[in-house]
């Protein structure tokens, strides 16, 4: 990219690549619709009003043009595709990036198969940040082919594999102050710590808040995710192929639409089929809408409140 060249087309002096005319733009950063055309440059969004003339110009007149989805949370390995069959798959639907935990096959394949996910991602038509599997293997009764404590954690995150540190499933362990999780905990400071906290309340969701982990998709009644948005965690919505919660959920947001700010909607683990069939992030979004959140607030919960995070 030449900054030059995009600043030019950002004041309208060049055409930009292509410029989308006519539609309502959703926005997620004020909360509500504005009618203007967006000038695309070099891959960027070069400017967004009214005049602006493209080398191509694509007429959207009465559409709404929305921001790519995000997923916050999800395992590739449900699909059984390879993730870059899996970005095809979502890309056809709006989603534009994912945050991925491979914990899945790290637990079969090791550091390779994370390696594997990452090269396979390098050009796919979506984003996918990986994080790294906190908890190999899951728990005391199963057998991974290799063992990933803090050195490998910390080896995903110098070989750029891995953004942020992935689910961290054993919640006893991270209030008891177990060294094994927390060494993994401590290697992953200054990044982004998923949770994993079901049921948790009281004082022992004030402990395992003293982690850093601060998110949390496994909450079932809307009291427990209350609690937990009152304490600081971002909460993430599970619509997936066997765990629904959105409809119980959904009255968060619902009763304040100001909570879409911290609230994220979320796959967690879906089959190729169902995405095939009923989409992905595009439904979610549906579905939330029909149990009562606004369109705008339901839009931002698939885009600048997982961006944000």
């Amino acid at each position: 990219m030449h900054k030059f060249s995009l600043l030019a087309a950002s004041r309208g002096d060049i055409p930009a690549d292509l410029v989308l005319k006519g539609a309502r733009i959703a926005n997620v950063l004020s909360m509500d619709y504005e009618d203007a055309d967006v000038a695309i440059h070099e891959g960027r969004i070069a400017g967004i009003g009214k005049g602006y003339d493209g080398k191509e110009n694509l007429d959207l007149s009465g559409m709404i043009l929305a921001p790519g989805f995000f997923d916050a949370h999800c395992h590739i390995e449900s699909t059984m595709l390879v993730p870059s069959s899996f970005a095809g798959l979502v890309a056809a639907r709006g989603t534009s990036a994912v945050a991925a935990d491979p914990h899945e096959i790290a637990n079969t394949s090791g550091m390779a198969g994370i390696e594997y996910m990452f090269h396979d991602s390098e050009y796919a038509p979506v984003d996918i940040f990986y994080t790294a599997p906190s908890c190999v293997p899951a728990s005391s009764f199963e057998t991974p082919l290799e063992y990933l404590g803090a050195d490998e954690v910390a080896e995903m995150f110098s070989r750029g594999w891995c953004h942020s540190l992935g689910e961290v499933m054993n919640f006893p362990a991270v209030i008891s102050g177990e060294n094994d999780i927390w060494d993994k905990i401590r290697v992953s400071s200054g990044r982004i710590k998923n949770g994993h906290a079901p049921g948790l309340a009281g004082r022992d969701l004030c402990a395992y808040l003293v982690s850093g982990c601060d998110s949390d998709h496994e909450c079932v009644l809307a009291s427990e995710a209350l609690e937990k948005l009152r304490r600081g965690m971002w909460l993430m919505i599970r619509e997936g192929a066997t765990e629904k919660n959105l409809e119980e959920l959904a009255a968060i947001v619902r009763d304040d639409e100001k909570r879409a700010c911290r609230c994220m909607l979320v796959s967690d683990d879906l089959t190729a089929a169902y995405i095939r069939d009923r989409g992905h992030m595009d439904e979610k979004v549906r579905l939330a809408i029909a149990f009562g959140i606004s369109p705008m607030a339901a839009l931002r919960m698939v885009t600048l409140s997982p961006a944000n995070y």
